[in-house]
């Protein structure tokens, strides 16, 4: 929290609802820090008609009048030295700190750990209410690595959120790579979740300084597999004699001719499909990630996969159109798929929207526009991390000019 931005005010009121038998009032105090905001009681009271609100003070003549003042001004200098002490030290500034602090009140340290978890349980009440599950899902990760990284580095089993400062983070990061062996992409998301809960605290005035000045990470571009149309026929072509593992392998071949993601092929709805009068079906739902509307034409082959399962389920509009396992079964099954298909690459349910973008669509000339809009983006830049440019249409672009048009 920057101290030098901050907004403080000390305001003095008599509550007019609580009315004491001898006919006065209690004065109040209240302080103010960034919005936020404690009151407490000054243990004096006054008569309604010797207080004015807009001096903040008594308007009487007589000496029990002046005294009060007197008092209230002292008190209101304490509390003015409290904030500036507390400036002055670089430490939190809160309302509470400071009532807490002008009192000499000790006040429980604020952990990391217990912070995280009210984060987490936020979350969890707002998933779909503008949050999606694998947002929680991720923050719950973060949480768990932490907990892990303090245990092995501290032996606790947590830490004050006062404490966390540069060496911790990088000290964790260091961890991420090297304990839990993850790559780079996925230790700068940990450290960007566990950013947010800096800020949050920084926000609140619960630490002084951000602990991730001066520390970048940078995502590093990777290589997006999908299957080439060799693959996705064999893939197609394939008999299995396990039902478990045909079903998985029918909702990828959907999902690489649609684009739909994991929890949107999961959660489609056969009033979802729109039957239009010149014979086409389109999905028309909306992401449940961005919420943004995904409107796609269903190619030949994804309307012979729902009419598959048509004679397998309810066909009632709230009924789902396939019977999708959870995503970790999925992805385990599309491992042994991959073997038996001699494809020897990691098959995964995101694999299948690299595909739709890449092989399907890309490969047949579709415009990164229109992608992007059946992959429900909201902009092309998010569209071109699925959609790789293929050698062979980059051959087929650059053969144009090898025979260029009006040269002999």
């Amino acid at each position: 929290m920057n101290n030098s931005r901050i907004t403080f005010n000390v305001l003095y009121y008599i509550k007019k609802a609580v009315t004491l038998r001898d006919g006065q009032n209690p004065i109040y105090c209240r302080i103010t820090v960034n919005g936020s905001r404690t009151e407490f009681s000054v243990n004096r009271t006054i008569d309604e008609n010797n207080w004015s609100q807009r001096a903040n003070k008594s308007i009487g003549k007589d000496q029990t009048s002046k005294t009060l003042n007197q008092y209230l001004e002292q008190l209101r200098v304490k509390i003015y030295n409290t904030q500036a002490d507390l400036a002055q030290k670089q430490e939190p500034l809160t309302a509470t700190r400071i009532k807490n602090k002008l009192f000499g009140l000790d006040e429980r340290p604020l952990m990391l750990l217990e912070m995280y978890d009210e984060h987490n349980e936020k979350l969890a009440r707002s998933i779909d209410h503008g949050i999606s599950k694998s947002t929680h899902t991720r923050h719950c990760t973060t949480r768990s690595h932490l907990s892990l990284f303090i245990n092995m580095k501290y032996g606790i089993t947590d830490i004050t959120i006062r404490d966390i400062n540069n060496a911790f983070i990088q000290d964790f990061d260091h961890y991420l790579r090297v304990d839990r062996k993850c790559n780079n992409n996925s230790s700068v998301k940990y450290q960007k979740n566990f950013k947010k809960i800096i800020k949050y605290a920084l926000d609140n005035g619960w630490i002084a300084k951000d602990p991730f000045i001066g520390i970048r990470y940078r995502f590093e571009k990777t290589n997006k597999p999908y299957l080439t149309t060799e693959e996705l026929d064999r893939l197609i072509l394939k008999l299995f004699e396990i039902q478990r593992l045909s079903i998985v392998r029918d909702v990828f071949v959907f999902c690489s001719y649609t684009g739909l993601s994991f929890v949107d092929v999961k959660s489609l709805r056969y009033s979802d499909l729109k039957h239009e009068p010149n014979g086409s079906t389109w999905i028309e739902k909306p992401r449940q990630k961005t919420k943004v509307m995904s409107e796609i034409p269903l190619l030949p082959k994804a309307r012979e996969l729902v009419e598959k399962y048509k004679i397998h389920e309810d066909k009632s509009d709230a009924a789902l159109v396939f019977p999708v396992s959870s995503n970790q079964k999925m992805n385990a099954y599309l491992k042994e798929i991959a073997i038996l298909c001699n494809i020897n690459k990691v098959l995964t349910t995101h694999v299948a929207r690299h595909t739709f973008a890449t092989t399907i669509a890309m490969g047949n000339n579709i415009p990164i526009e229109v992608i992007a809009k059946i992959l429900g983006h909201s902009s092309t830049k998010e569209t071109r991390i699925y959609a790789v440019v293929e050698k062979q249409l980059i051959g087929k672009a650059m053969g144009k000019l090898m025979h260029p048009v009006g040269v002999n």
